[in-house]
């Protein structure tokens, strides 16, 4: 079994090896969305699949990204709610671009934040969807479902200094939340 990794620029300074998505060949497809314990996620897979792995073109890929598919790999990726995914990104790239985040949700573009309008853009490539807020029993419940061993996630990655989510957020920001991401949002906080 061949496992397929990405690599971030951040990591390779670090020499710390890779994360994101992760593909371990006719097993199990992982797709990462940013800011969703993606390395923490990544991490545990590696040790499920304690395999040579190689790196992909993006580090947020794609499904037609990954390298060595075979096309009869489950597939999952990790969703966080919104509220909560977009102040962590924020406070991330604040240190950067001091605004403040009523703005960065109006006008902040990033390639690994968003693609076709969408911050949550594998669910319809992914056949499982793991909650950020639950993250460790929606894992152990899915890898044994998928007939793995779970592994215990690590705490990384955490955003420095982030208070309580709903603290950031006013109607203002919650009603820019909803122009920009109405479909995500309503995922989380929809009364469909």
């Amino acid at each position: 079994m061949v496992c397929t990794l990405t690599e971030t620029s951040k990591t390779r300074r670090k020499g710390k090896g890779y994360e994101m998505s992760f593909s371990a060949k006719g097993e199990l497809i992982y797709l990462a969305h940013p800011r969703t314990a993606s390395i923490a996620t990544e991490r545990a897979l590696s040790k499920i699949f304690p395999t040579r792995s190689k790196k992909t073109k993006n580090h947020h890929a794609q499904l037609h990204e990954i390298d060595y598919r075979q096309g009869d790999e489950k597939i999952f990726t990790t969703i966080r709610d919104p509220l909560d995914m977009i102040t962590s990104w924020w406070e991330a790239q604040t240190s950067r671009h001091h605004i403040g985040l009523t703005r960065f949700i109006q006008e902040y573009k990033h390639s690994m934040m968003e693609r076709n309008g969408h911050l949550f853009y594998f669910l319809e490539d992914a056949h499982e969807h793991l909650r950020f807020e639950n993250l460790q029993i929606d894992f152990d419940r899915l890898m044994l479902k998928w007939g793995y061993s779970p592994r215990i996630l690590e705490v990384t990655n955490v955003t420095k200094n982030k208070k309580p989510f709903m603290e950031y957020h006013t109607e203002e920001t919650i009603a820019a939340m909803w122009k920009r991401w109405p479909k995500d949002m309503d995922m989380y906080h929809g009364i469909s």
